[in-house]
């Protein structure tokens, strides 16, 4: 009785395999059937198409591409259609319109099955019809996040400014509910580019959520547009230490249009207790016209205690020529040994070394005087690493004056 039973289930066990095995067999021939299929309709409409939208006239081929939806030739049209789209934009769509292909998407947005519907949501943002917009907007009600982000990245697709407020009027709710990621908005957002940023700049002044304030401005410091300055300085001083950082980055893109009155603003962020404000503060007083009060707070940036803080501040400094150099000359000179230490290390890992020792054929007395003493104080110390890497492969002119600098702490 147990060995019936046992050849009975292995029996069973074998019939199974054989069935799934016999399964996917049938799959895959019933696919390779299909893409051949697809590959063949493609090949024979391609021509078509492409040539009745370089005439002008779809009309007359409109009853030769009318097919069942959801059939293998209704796909294979679709796909021509999207590629042909960025060439023939308005013939596109147009198409997709009276070939049924939008009714039947918007149909399928009512669709129970979330693949489907997130389907039906990507193919209309694709086709990018602006009277699709309102019914996509409908989709940022749901509860599903994959939906949600499926639907934010198709009215960005559709790009008009419209959708645009459509995406800012829900983000409210939507981060409350924490429905959708950051990156997502993100990246839809940057889809509108330059046309959006009065949008932007309007939302961003009556938003108060820290976090959506924050996507606003560093949407805005990736565009073009100089008008975002306003809305930076607004929020220079946010209690959130990342809108106070996004407002810099706006900040630092338009450094040129900034007024005194804006310029003490940034130099009172100087001492801020976030890091990264004052790396961006450090950054921005790199672009910005030398002035006594720039250099003075370069130079305490410079002794930061964030290394990533003094390095920018280095950087700022060796774009300042002969107002950096009389700075980083008084702290050389100075008594304090800690700051004359931190100074060497960080002249030595950027590129501020490497313009000190450009600066050895400078036309300017002046510039060639005060750089080649900074060389040589931080040769002294020890701090010869650049000057030795140089000597290897740098240019000879400066080659030479570099073994005289060094010849002289020999003797």
């Amino acid at each position: 009785m147990i060995q019936k039973v046992i050849i009975l289930i292995v029996s069973l066990i074998v019939f199974l395999i054989l069935l799934f095995f016999l399964i996917a067999v049938f799959r895959r021939i019933r696919g390779a059937r299909r893409y051949r299929e697809l590959d063949r309709i493609r090949a024979y409409y391609l021509p078509i198409l492409q040539e009745s939208f370089k005439k002008g006239d779809i009309l007359s081929i409109i009853n030769d591409l009318i097919s069942e939806p959801g059939s293998i030739k209704f796909k294979a049209i679709e796909e021509l259609l999207f590629k042909l789209k960025e060439r023939f934009p308005e013939p596109a769509k147009e198409l997709l319109i009276r070939l049924g292909y939008v009714s039947f998407y918007e149909n399928m947005l009512s669709d129970k099955n979330r693949i489907n519907k997130a389907t039906a949501i990507d193919r209309l943002g694709i086709i990018g019809l602006e009277t699709s917009a309102d019914r996509l907007s409908q989709m940022l009600r749901s509860d599903d996040r994959e939906i949600i982000s499926v639907t934010v990245r198709a009215l960005s697709n559709i790009g008009t400014l419209e959708a645009l407020a459509l995406i800012l009027d829900h983000l409210p709710g939507l981060f409350e509910r924490w429905l959708i990621t950051r990156k997502a908005v993100e990246t839809a957002l940057l889809k509108f580019g330059d046309k959006g940023t009065p949008l932007l700049i309007q939302y961003g002044k009556t938003i108060s959520n820290p976090k959506i304030i924050a996507i606003i401005l560093d949407t805005l410091s990736h565009l073009n547009n100089n008008q975002a300055i306003g809305l930076a300085m607004d929020n220079i001083n946010h209690p959130d230490p990342e809108v106070r950082t996004k407002s810099l980055k706006i900040i630092e893109r338009f450094s040129d249009l900034l007024n005194g009155k804006d310029l003490e603003k940034i130099l009172s962020l100087s001492k801020d207790p976030a890091w990264f404000v004052r790396l961006h503060v450090a950054k921005i007083l790199g672009k910005v016209n030398s002035k006594k009060d720039v250099i003075d707070y370069l130079g305490k940036l410079i002794m930061d205690e964030n290394w990533q803080v003094r390095n920018a501040a280095a950087s700022a400094l060796s774009k300042k020529t002969e107002a950096g150099l009389d700075l980083i000359l008084k702290i050389l000179k100075g008594k304090d040994h800690y700051a004359i230490e931190s100074l060497c290390e960080e002249i030595e890992k950027t590129e501020l070394c490497r313009v000190l020792i450009y600066n050895l054929l400078s036309p300017d007395g002046e510039v060639y005087k005060k750089s080649r003493e900074i060389l040589k104080i931080m040769n002294n110390l020890g701090f010869s690493t650049p000057i030795m890497e140089y000597l290897q492969t740098g240019d000879e002119a400066i080659a030479m004056e570099l073994k005289l600098l060094l010849s002289e702490k020999a003797a």
